[in-house]
């Protein structure tokens, strides 16, 4: 049995695909927050997406959009999250210039 190079791209996006989703849960924490549930719907869209483009069901048009909603997406989850540790206390981003400030204002 000879493959051809799609079904070969096929596997190998499928099993890409596999390896991602294996990894999401081998490395998230404990509980399944929005940060959690985002990350998981952003592999499966890009996953699924990929394998339906390969299998020959997706245009290539159609597919370079739902990467670039992806990619926005993420983007704003990744902003989101920073904004939130902002605001929770996080730590403080250097001040500009690379000067280092201490707790009073005064330079170090």
């Amino acid at each position: 049995m000879e493959l051809d190079f799609q079904e070969w791209a096929l596997a190998a996006i499928v099993a890409i695909t596999l390896v991602a989703l294996i990894g999401f849960f081998f490395t998230k924490g404990s509980g399944f927050g929005g940060y959690s549930t985002s990350t998981l719907l952003l592999l499966l869209v890009v996953g699924l997406s990929g394998i339906l483009l390969t299998s020959g069901h997706l245009s290539g048009q159609v597919f370079a959009n739902i990467f670039f909603a992806v990619i926005g997406f993420a983007g704003g989850l990744f902003a989101g999250r920073e904004a939130a540790q902002r605001k929770r206390g996080g730590p403080e981003p250097p001040a500009s210039g690379g000067e280092a400030r201490d707790a009073a204002g005064l330079e170090a």
